[in-house]
């Protein structure tokens, strides 16, 4: 699939057409399970959990994803069959906890978000592209070391990711009586976890390794006035 013979207008260049395709379809199954409760004046809860499937061949809309337009089942007609999967964005599994309480003008709250992880799809070298554009198996998956073994392809994805964050701040209206002059505190990725957000999907020695990781512990100071 990567020796060229021919051009389609006998010139050596490459020939886009834009189009609406019937083919680009995604499609999206959820299950939302949602629990919210004030159980006193001061406190706000908030549960929320999401089981999802994402599939289809509609990887790309216009590179939005991957931000190149050579990762779509269209770029490439000999690897359309491996785009129908489970879609870079399908997370499995997502939980988001919320709970704040707020007396006085004093306030504290807490955020937690835990995702699964998301499917990639190992990339071969394409010789004519100079790029890894090639695929040999579906959608977030590995084809394996056995050349054309179906039974060697196997899922892959990102591993899980948990954040947690933190928000304290205080209103000083009761001092000031006619404006709202809030200071506040805040701390992303409270228990500074650096799990990897991005694996290495191309066909290079460093396959699999981590490209990039949750951002570390950060602290914010805010400081907002109402009136």
């Amino acid at each position: 699939g990567t020796r060229v013979v021919d051009h389609v207008d006998g010139i050596p260049r490459q020939v886009f057409q834009y189009s609406r395709p019937d083919e680009n379809w995604r499609v999206y199954h959820g299950l939302d399970f949602i629990f919210e409760s004030r159980p006193r004046q001061e406190w706000d809860l908030s549960l929320a959990y999401t089981l999802s499937f994402l599939y289809g061949p509609g990887a790309e809309q216009f590179a939005q994803v991957s931000g190149s337009q050579t990762l779509s089942q269209f770029y490439n007609p000999r690897m359309r069959e491996f785009y129908d999967g489970f879609l870079p964005e399908d997370r499995r599994h997502n939980l988001k906890l919320r709970a704040s309480y707020n007396w006085k003008g004093f306030l504290l709250g807490a955020f937690l978000n835990f995702q699964s992880g998301g499917p990639r799809t190992k990339r071969f070298f394409n010789q004519n592209e100079g790029d890894y554009t090639n695929r040999r198996s579906p959608n977030g998956t590995d084809p394996g070391q056995t050349p054309n073994d179906v039974a060697s392809i196997a899922e892959v994805r990102t591993p899980a990711v948990l954040t947690t964050d933190l928000r304290i701040a205080y209103d000083l209206h009761s001092l000031l009586q006619k404006v709202h002059l809030q200071v506040s505190a805040d701390l992303f990725n409270l228990f500074n976890l650096d799990s990897p957000t991005e694996i290495e999907a191309r066909d290079v020695p460093s396959y699999g390794q981590v490209r990039s990781r949750q951002q570390p512990l950060r602290l914010q100071l805010g400081i907002q006035l109402t009136y």
